[in-house]
């Protein structure tokens, strides 16, 4: 938004299909994202119709406003959550002061469920955008799905350590890095796993 557009047809009106949306049939609205003092942007039409929509944050320069936050029994692994696409956010916890879980929360910070690990994970865990299956190391050595109830879906057995958090692809192979390798010289793995619904199967794996 650089100010030269125009999106209002009066002083409280919205121009009709000015919305920058890639979506067609969606331009009902304006919608950006601005960080800082409202009075740098213009927007006459601004006020409280349900079809506006600007996403303003934070339009006064102030702090940000707490809106939850839960205490963790155990200190998490360190590495950022993940987040599904509906919001709900994953990360590798210590539970009651005893045993290690990936544990689940709705958007609204309420707790969903946990899912043992056993052992102590490295990182967090790693998130399918696409089916909100979860994935994570699990007995230090292996990599375990899990479905968006909490439910096991499979473990794929590595070998190794596996010492990055999972990352996904947009085809749902699921890429981690290993600690070890078979070949001489070599310290470690870069792997690929397929999810094959029931079970998950090495697509490839690289020294490093």
């Amino acid at each position: 938004f650089d100010g030269s557009q125009t999106f209002c047809s009066s002083a409280t009106d919205l121009k009709s299909g000015t919305r920058q949306d890639p979506l067609t049939n969606h331009k009902d609205a304006v919608q950006f994202v601005f960080w800082g003092r409202n009075d740098f942007v213009p927007i006459p039409c601004r006020n409280n119709k349900v079809t506006y929509d600007d996403n303003r944050h934070n339009p006064a320069g102030g702090n940000g406003v707490l809106e939850w936050d839960r205490v963790l029994s155990g200190a998490p692994s360190l590495g950022p959550p993940a987040i599904a696409s509906n919001g709900n956010i994953y990360i590798s916890n210590r539970s009651s002061g005893s045993g290690f879980f990936v544990t689940a929360f709705d958007p609204d910070g309420v707790k969903l469920w946990d899912f043992s690990v056993i052992d102590q994970p490295l990182n967090n865990p790693g998130v399918d955008v696409n089916s909100g299956v979860v994935y994570q190391d699990i007995f230090g050595n292996s990599l375990v799905a899990i479905n968006p109830d909490g439910s096991e879906k499979w473990q794929f057995f590595a070998g190794a350590d596996i010492t990055s958090s999972p990352v996904i692809g947009s085809d749902g192979t699921v890429y981690f890095g290993g600690s070890q390798h078979p070949d001489p010289g070599k310290n470690g793995s870069v792997y690929a796993v397929t999810d094959n619904g029931s079970s998950g199967s090495q697509k490839w794996r690289t020294p490093t």
